[in-house]
């Protein structure tokens, strides 16, 4: 999330390609998918 938050605000000042904003955006998305599976994962056990 912390990602999305960060390339939201510097992509409102520094105009940045499509591409880069969808790549800040997945890993984003990504990495928020992957800490709530690792914790899911953590409390079952």
């Amino acid at each position: 999330m912390l990602i999305i938050v960060v390339s939201q605000i510097f992509s409102h000042f520094v105009e940045l390609p499509d591409l880069t904003k969808g790549l800040f955006f997945g890993i984003g998305i990504g990495m928020s998918l992957l800490a709530i599976i690792f914790d899911i994962h953590r409390t079952a056990q």
